[in-house]
């Protein structure tokens, strides 16, 4: 089986992001460090599930990001993942899920996958459209919301969630002939720690780097501006009680009073 998995890096600590000064997008400061987006380090660990269940499995990972997010990579490859991709982007631009979907689709087209796997959403946009978009483009099947995956005897077993909690579960032949996209929820598994020694051999290989004449033709252009970005207005402000439980009573009471909830 061949696997690939798209993640994404985010900053590590986004409460430190500040509008910037034009209203039109996010200051970053030149020292953010990054991390893996803790919903694509649940796909990748999916995806290694497999490798360990599934002989001859190769497990890719992609990334549109840039240059300087190979520690991702070399974080998933730790993990086990075989090789690892960057497709290399400004990193003051804005990308829209249409563009990084055009992307990742230009470079997954020809190449045969069995399963591409993403994480629902990113956890700074949350935005939860680039893994549809992306199967859009490919024109093959999306399943949205797996918390669960089994391999048994060429089937694949899904089960996924939907509105207001359904568990919904799927049944699929496989052959090689068709690529699924899988988008991974949250607690679907534990993400594993690579060892040390993992991570040593994963900073020794080396990583791809792709330019647009390299991938085919993707989508050159956002299709989605930001106008601009301004913090949401303080409508409301809550309040602490303090005291014994008696005192709490009483100042609970004596505001239910003041708003005319109680006489």
């Amino acid at each position: 089986m061949k696997i690939l998995v798209c993640i994404k890096q985010i900053p590590e600590h986004m409460e430190l992001l500040q509008i910037n000064s034009q209203e039109t997008g996010i200051h970053i400061p030149d020292n953010m460090k990054y991390r893996m987006n803790r919903f694509d380090e649940h796909a990748v660990e999916a995806a290694i599930n497999l490798k360990e269940q599934i002989e001859n499995t190769i497990v890719d990972i992609i990334t549109v990001a840039p240059e300087f997010s190979s520690a991702i990579v070399k974080r998933a490859m730790g993990m086990g993942a075989d090789n690892g991709f960057i497709i290399p982007v400004d990193s003051k631009s804005y990308y829209s899920p249409s563009m990084i979907s055009s992307l990742l689709a230009s470079f997954s087209k020809n190449k045969q996958y069995h399963l591409i796997l993403t994480g629902i959403m990113s956890e700074d946009e949350m935005n939860a459209q680039t893994g549809q978009m992306l199967a859009a483009r490919l024109d093959i099947a999306a399943i949205s919301g797996v918390v669960g995956i089994q391999f048994i005897d060429d089937i694949l077993h899904i089960e996924r969630e939907r509105e207001g909690g359904i568990r919904e579960l799927l049944h699929i032949k496989m052959d090689d002939s068709q690529t699924i996209l899988l988008t991974i929820q949250a607690g679907i598994n534990k993400p594993r720690y690579p060892s040390l020694s993992s991570l040593l051999k994963a900073n020794a290989r080396e990583i791809t780097l792709f330019k647009d004449n390299e991938i085919g033709s993707p989508k050159k252009n956002n299709d989605l501006s930001i106008i601009g970005i301004k913090k949401a207005e303080k409508l409301r402000q809550g309040q602490y009680l303090e005291g014994t439980i008696e005192e709490k009573a009483r100042q609970f009471i004596d505001i239910m009073k003041e708003r005319n909830f109680l006489v």
